[in-house]
């Protein structure tokens, strides 16, 4: 998907989040779906991932800032600051070609971190999350 896109339903989306009293309800992602694209690895061969081990930081220092957890941090920002965190990061590191329904379902998966927690790492990915996170 090309930025001109993202940003097209992001714009959309923040506007129909101002007018909705409940800012989770805007996000009409697949949460299920969100994950396998959180897992999904993009054109550089990163994914979510990556640097994102379990919705957790790693500690490393990426441009100077240190990777978010997004377990903690997701739950204390807006969707509106969300979902532009999310394109920006997207463009810039992960070089996912994603529709703006994939894009909705990854925003509204990493939404639900705070609640609802990672879940299950898929068997391909944890020795990689053992490691990274030294558990």
């Amino acid at each position: 998907m090309q930025l001109g896109n993202w940003l097209t339903a992001a714009v959309a989306l923040t506007l129909f989040a101002a007018q909705t009293p409940d800012a989770q309800a805007a996000l009409a992602g697949d949460a299920k779906k969100g994950k396998a694209i959180f897992l999904m690895k993009g054109q550089n061969g990163k994914a979510c991932m990556t640097c994102h081990p379990k919705g957790f930081t790693t500690g490393e220092v990426i441009r100077g800032k240190k990777i978010p957890n997004l377990t903690e941090s997701a739950g204390k920002i807006s969707e509106k600051k969300l979902i532009a965190k999310a394109l920006k990061h997207l463009e810039e590191d992960a070089e996912l070609q994603l529709t703006d329904a994939q894009f909705m379902d990854l925003v509204t998966f990493v939404s639900t971190l705070p609640t609802q927690g990672f879940g299950d790492v898929p068997a391909e990915w944890q020795g990689y999350v053992k490691e990274k996170l030294g558990n």
